[in-house]
């Protein structure tokens, strides 16, 4: 009787509300499902190829665009900042972190200690040969592979490097015939499209015009508000803009107009700015109408200041 008693004492005590730690067993439990269900989606995404990540990425955006418009969310700031407590995150483990932190991650720890590029790396590289000592430039010896490729100019073809070790080179004319060599010589040619060294470079040129057609510049302007337009009864409209920067030079040019100007991008374009000293009370305007900003002309001197 004893020992049945100790045995049904020791069962009352296992079936408790309780377990060692002092949780109770249903909040395990549900924990337990929660780790599950995390793991089981992190293993997802991590099998998902870019093009399924990116549908992925659009369908939820355009979902909160659309609840965004439709007046379901709140927040004021714009379609994509949802209230922070909408979005669920999935902590990454430990691995991630590690890989992250301590730099596990072989290929891309490779790939950042990497040696620079060297200037003659996309040169078409020919093995065992060079070019006639009656080909080379006169003056085109060098020790230094940038000096070379800088030396290689206008009439310059390729660039012999001498036992293809990189640290002696000569430079070999247009139109030098190649020359079979059996020392391990190559020779690297120029890509067709190779862009000149900065030396062989057309200085400027017509100063003077590019100055004053740099001067004809509209005034610089930024985006304010995004898809949003001016409720404003009394904005002004400004015929003829097609465009953001002659909308912003419009706005500049009346005087009626204070540093806030509407561009909507349909047809025809619409342009109109909010008079000096007015708000602008915005709301969002459908996507399927077309583009429609609110902007700030800034001042040429100071970009960081409004334009009046």
């Amino acid at each position: 009787m004893l020992g049945m008693a100790s045995s049904r004492g020791g069962a009352r005590r296992s079936g408790g509300t309780r377990n060692s730690g002092g949780m109770r067993s249903g909040a395990c439990s549900e924990m337990n499902k929660a780790a599950q269900h995390i793991a089981a989606q992190m293993e997802k995404e991590a099998s998902m190829s870019p093009a399924e990540w990116n549908n992925k990425w659009t369908a939820e955006n355009k979902a909160v665009i659309e609840a965004k418009l439709k007046g379901q969310l709140s927040s004021e700031d714009g379609a994509i900042w949802a209230p922070l407590e909408d979005f669920i995150f999935a902590m990454p483990d430990r691995a991630y972190w590690t890989g992250v932190c301590d730099g596990t991650n072989d290929t891309w720890v490779k790939a950042m200690r990497a040696a620079a590029g060297r200037p003659l790396d996309d040169w078409l590289l020919t093995k065992n040969t060079s070019c006639s000592v009656k080909d080379t430039l006169e003056g085109g010896e060098f020790e230094d592979e940038r000096e070379a490729w800088k030396a290689c100019g206008s009439g310059c073809a390729s660039v012999v490097d001498d036992g293809c070790v990189r640290e002696h080179f000569k430079l070999c004319r247009i139109g030098s015939q190649d020359l079979a060599v059996a020392n391990a010589t190559c020779l690297r040619r120029k890509p067709p499209n190779a862009p000149p060294p900065a030396a062989d470079l057309d200085k400027p040129k017509e100063d003077e015009l590019w100055k004053l057609l740099c001067a004809q510049a509209g005034p610089p302007y930024r985006v304010v508000w995004e898809q949003r337009e001016c409720t404003n009864t009394d904005a002004v409209s400004l015929v003829g803009a097609v465009s953001p920067g002659r909308c912003a030079e419009l706005a500049g040019e009346n005087k009626v107009c204070g540093k806030l100007f509407e561009f909507k991008e349909v047809t025809p374009p619409t342009c109109r700015c909010i008079p000096a000293n007015t708000r602008c009370e915005t709301r969002l305007v459908d996507l399927s109408i077309g583009v429609s900003n609110v902007y700030l002309l800034m001042n040429p001197s100071d970009p960081h200041a409004a334009f009046r």
